[in-house]
């Protein structure tokens, strides 16, 4: 699974808990009678999962009804599982007026101590319960999940986290903050988020440091789920040091999957990102290289995989331009990355491995980039090597076997 799928995978299932947890709280609402029993019955008939309140829940209606609800945890039917949610505080705050004329709205929805806990297959796809109606349920006692617009003018989810495990090294994002406008319409398959914003911190997994903060913003989000589309004009987000804005021309189909628009990267020191993410960049005679890095591209996702073109990057103080692409199933299907990529004057020198390292002391990556499973060509106006001043410098990198070496250069 993609890091975009998976990334919309946990944003989307925790956006629709919420909302489910909404939709059964609403419903206490207008009828607060037996408050506790009447939510676990609710959520449990709407989506077959058990929930336990092991806080208090109460009801104020005036001058505006309002619902909190303490310490609770979503189960599921599996024995010996984490919950998959659980919180310390839910508190729901809607008005009479549209309550009464039949409407699903909700002025704040917030959620204090949210953690959720997702489980990894060795598919390393997310596991998630299949929500669904429990068996036996009477079909009157199925309003609460009965085709109906939802809106929530401020949803809140504050100190939450999300933890993966199962599978692989266990990860987690900690102090999650997020905040948004919710419009779900389950009859056309909806979902917008306006003014969504969260933080967090994310630990574990392949990364080498104690975390690494994560920013997202963007005007506005909107999911269809049949067929599945994303549209979202801007999307702001910053991952440790680095900084990357996407826009989004139209619609992105996820099923298909396609989309175009722009992206633009930055960080400060691509060295130093690629080690926080576990992926260390081979030694150089410059330690000072693989440093600041902008990137501008417009870039398309289609069936095939996904492309950037035109591309203009800047590393070390060189511009180049051209273009790259990753096939669908990218390394894991034995297709490597390709690039194409022109420049102007480059120092070859400040590539090479340290003099003090053993071995061969004067030889590009080469090795490095094939076992990244990349290949392409880079040509350049001039290179300053250790045999002097080169014109017209062609490198190529090929992925294949090491004991068929590629030309390195010409």
């Amino acid at each position: 699974m993609s890091p975009l799928r998976r990334g919309l995978l946990i944003g989307g299932g925790i956006v629709l808990l919420l909302l489910l947890l909404a939709i059964a709280t609403l419903g206490v609402m207008l009828r607060p009678a037996a408050l506790k029993g009447r939510v676990e019955k609710a959520v449990h008939e709407a989506t077959g999962l058990a929930l336990r309140i092991d806080g208090e829940v109460r009801w104020h209606a005036w001058p505006e009804p309002k619902v909190t609800i303490g310490a609770a945890r979503l189960e599921t039917a599996v024995a010996g599982t984490a919950p998959l949610a659980q919180w310390q505080l839910l508190a729901v705050e809607a008005r009479w007026s549209p309550l009464l004329h039949g409407e699903a709205k909700l002025e704040s929805l917030t959620l204090d101590g949210l953690a959720l806990t997702l489980v990894r297959g060795a598919d390393g796809a997310l596991h998630w319960p299949r929500l669904e109606p429990a068996a036996g349920a009477p079909a009157e006692a199925g309003a609460a999940a009965a085709p109906r617009a939802l809106s929530i003018a401020q949803l809140s989810v504050r100190h939450g986290a999300v933890r993966v495990v199962g599978e692989g090294a266990a990860a987690a994002l900690e102090g999650l903050e997020l905040q948004a406008g919710v419009h779900y319409d389950p009859a056309a398959g909806t979902l917008r988020l306006t003014q969504p914003t969260a933080h967090a911190v994310a630990r574990g997994g392949t990364l080498q440091t104690d975390g690494l903060r994560l920013a997202l913003d963007a005007p506005a989000i909107a999911v269809r789920f049949s067929p599945r589309h994303l549209e979202a004009s801007r999307l702001h987000v910053r991952f440790g040091e680095l900084e990357a804005v996407a826009r989004l021309d139209g619609l992105l189909d996820l099923e298909t999957p396609a989309g175009r628009g722009e992206l633009t990267l930055a960080m400060p020191s691509l060295r130093a990102f690629t080690a926080s993410l576990g992926a260390e960049l081979p030694p150089t005679r410059d330690a000072e290289v693989f440093g600041a890095l902008e990137l501008h591209a417009a870039w398309r996702v289609e069936a095939a995989g996904a492309r950037l073109d035109p591309l203009r990057l800047r590393l070390d103080g060189g511009e180049y331009r051209g273009s790259a692409r990753v096939p669908a199933g990218g390394p894991a299907a034995g297709r490597p990355a390709r690039f194409d990529l022109q420049g102007g004057k480059l120092d070859l020198r400040r590539y090479l491995r340290p003099k003090e390292q053993p071995g061969e002391p004067f030889t590009l990556p080469v090795e490095w980039l094939r076992a990244q499973h990349l290949e392409g060509v880079l040509e350049l106006e001039e290179a300053h090597a250790v045999v002097g001043v080169l014109q017209g410098v062609r490198i190529t990198v090929l992925d294949q076997a090491p004991d068929r070496a590629p030309p390195a250069s010409r």
